[in-house]
């Protein structure tokens, strides 16, 4: 009977496969979730990033991931949402909303998964973004934000993270720069107000009553007119804001 011979480099090749595949084991792909630096958004903003997952592949590592499982917990109300999006900006960890993934999801309420051609993740960090189109009749002062429960087979060390989006984007400011660029008529008014922003930006007027109740907010870019035939005669109080905060508040009189 003939022995057979291990030659010495066929026990090298074994143990540099098996030292290899060792190392593709060992080596843990770990997801997080973070908040996006967005803190505020106005009625009908489309593509606001709201939570980020990072996903980190070590050296030697890899997997892949087709789809994210997210929830609208912590919004208000998950009807100030219109759409929800995945974008994907790769090793990238600035937002980009030039490559979504996935298709949009109309009307999230509670827990929702978006799918997408597989991804491949070899080595580094890979960020995908969730992002809301907020829908036109959200009122000011709510908040919308969300979680993420899954990314594939990875789960997040961190779900939910602090922090939310306030619809409204309130400022605090006193003296709004910028106002003498903006303008509203008649005063008083009756059945109609209008509203001019010759900076000719994208804003929302929001009306309050003597007892700084909220009334009605419309959003525009320009100028608007706002039916208010319905209101009671009186004074009434506006703010007029942009992304960055107010930039015009006062009051007028309804006859």
């Amino acid at each position: 009977m003939k022995k057979c011979k291990t030659s010495g480099n066929v026990v090298l090749l074994l143990l540099l496969v098996a030292f290899s595949f060792t190392s593709t084991v060992n080596g843990q792909v770990t997801a997080t979730t973070l908040q996006s630096d967005v803190t505020c958004a106005l009625v009908g903003d489309q593509n606001v990033p709201v939570i980020v997952v990072k996903i980190n592949v070590p050296t030697g590592s890899g997997g892949s991931v087709a789809s994210l499982t997210f929830s609208t917990a912590g919004s208000t109300f998950p009807s100030d949402i219109w759409q929800a999006k995945l974008f994907y900006t790769a090793n990238i960890s600035t937002f980009s909303t030039s490559d979504q993934i996935g298709a949009s999801v109309v009307n999230p309420n509670g827990v929702f998964t978006i799918t997408f051609a597989t991804v491949s993740l070899i080595n580094g960090d890979y960020y995908f973004w969730l992002a809301y189109d907020i829908s036109m009749t959200a009122p000011f002062g709510d908040f919308v934000d969300a979680e993420c429960s899954a990314a594939g087979t990875y789960i997040p060390s961190v779900t939910a993270p602090a922090g939310n989006i306030l619809i409204g984007c309130s400022s605090g400011i006193d003296s709004p720069a910028g106002e003498e660029n903006a303008y509203i008529f008649p005063v008083p008014f009756s059945n109609t107000l209008n509203f001019v922003n010759e900076n000719n930006e994208k804003s929302e007027i929001i009306l309050f009553d003597i007892a700084s109740r909220f009334i009605l907010q419309k959003a525009f870019t320009g100028s608007v007119t706002i039916n208010t035939g319905q209101l009671a005669k009186g004074l009434y109080f506006y703010e007029v804001r942009n992304k960055y905060g107010i930039t015009k508040k006062g009051k007028a009189v309804k006859e």
